[in-house]
């Protein structure tokens, strides 16, 4: 082997070892499963992947300054990669997407396990939120923009894991999708057993139902008005109730989502209902659930609930530490790697916060996570996602919309 080639090995290795610094012992053999090309060069599937994963921790994301990173470890080495963004635009294209999301699934795996555990179950939160696009010819055929709207949005549905506070899964769609459709996907890959805390919307016949069809049990407020037939007093504040299934409701036109569903639904179902006093504000509120375990009491379904909102985890806060509110990427592939990249990320940095912390079962402090990242957003950005940076003429901007 030339000297050449040798020194450009050393300079593959030392990048990867470096590249994450703290982070590279958390990633470790999750990057071996990338793919997308292995011809000798700088950027290989795997330097590619880490660059990418390193750019979502910056401020500035554009593929300059990934490249700049890139160049700055390898002149330690004695060479000096150039900074046409070509090679690395192009190398970022040859990733596959598949094994993008084997890393991002090794990554949850490696935080999951030895975690706490509420009453020995494994607890998710579940929440939605749109996040911009570009505005292409690809990407607006995969997601069609409303009336009203400049660019094209996707919603994105996830679950974030109570203890280590990762993001554990997630589904992607177009706007003209719902939440529950999204979230139907993700309750099927949940370990049986699992508890789910979601907000008022996921609170339908359909979707309690499922979730116990798939061996889960799904804790929401319930603030819309519905008819209870009292089973049963479990104690003060807790009754076991039933609902029945009101198919009137359902929309005139066109399939619902639940009704693509292969289930035969039930024309009742029985849930508990917890009624409490709200800590802080003093309102009343009500819990759902078709958690019965006499081992669970109400309190301990009112705190995890509180919690959930205490600590305001959710997939709305991680799309603003993460700073993707608007995806940079013009295709619907890299869309996708763009964010697997940013999951990654996160869930790597919720595991370095989990380990310097006492294990507990609430993970760290949003506001800890938010100075660990450091992304303050110190300069505008326009609707493209884009900063000033040197070089380009300041254009008309505005301040990121914090709408969802």
């Amino acid at each position: 082997m030339g000297q050449g080639m040798t020194l450009r090995l050393q300079v593959q290795e030392r990048i990867r070892e470096t590249m994450l610094g703290p982070l590279r012992e958390k990633l470790g053999y999750a990057i071996e499963h990338v793919e997308g090309g292995q011809r000798s060069r700088i950027f290989t599937p795997q330097i590619t992947a880490t660059t990418m994963i390193l750019s979502a921790l910056q401020e500035d994301k554009t593929l300059q300054n990934s490249v700049m990173l890139v160049n700055q470890i390898s002149q330690r080495e004695g060479v000096e990669v150039s900074l046409n963004t070509a090679s690395y635009t192009t190398a970022r294209q040859r990733l596959t997407k598949d094994s993008m999301r084997k890393v991002y699934q090794d990554v949850v795996a490696k935080g999951l396990s030895g975690g706490s555990h509420w009453h020995k179950r494994e607890v998710y939160l579940m929440d939605g939120t749109y996040i911009q696009l570009q505005d292409t010819p690809e990407i607006r055929d995969k997601y069609p923009f409303q009336q009203g709207h400049k660019c094209p949005s996707g919603l994105l549905v996830g679950v974030i894991h109570t203890g280590s506070g990762q993001l554990a899964d997630f589904e992607l769609s177009d706007r003209y999708r719902t939440e529950l459709e999204l979230g139907h996907r993700i309750m099927q890959r949940l370990p049986k057993g699992s508890v789910v805390v979601a907000d008022d919307l996921y609170g339908s016949f359909c979707f309690f139902y499922l979730a116990v069809h798939y061996g889960l049990d799904l804790v929401t407020p319930c603030k819309r008005k519905r008819s209870f037939k009292v089973i049963e007093s479990l104690g003060k504040g807790d009754d076991l109730v039933e609902i029945t299934f009101d198919r009137t409701r359902r929309k005139a036109n066109g399939t619902l989502w639940w009704e693509k569903v292969d289930v035969a639904y039930p024309k009742t179902l029985q849930l508990r209902r917890i009624q409490y006093t709200h800590p802080k504000n003093g309102k009343s509120c009500t819990l759902l659930t078709p958690l019965m375990d006499a081992d669970i009491s109400a309190q301990d379904i009112v705190l995890l609930y509180t919690k959930r909102w205490d600590i305001e985890l959710s997939i709305r806060d991680l799309k603003t530490i993460m700073d993707i509110d608007i995806v940079r990427s013009k295709s619907e592939d890299m869309v996708f790697k763009e964010l697997l990249a940013a999951f990654i990320a996160y869930n790597l940095i919720r595991q370095l916060m989990k380990e310097a912390d006492p294990p507990s079962f609430f993970p760290s402090d949003e506001a800890l996570f938010q100075k660990v990242v450091t992304l303050t957003r110190s300069r505008p950005v326009d609707t493209l996602g884009r900063r000033p940076s040197t070089g380009r003429p300041r254009r008309a901007l505005t301040a990121p919309s914090t709408q969802i």
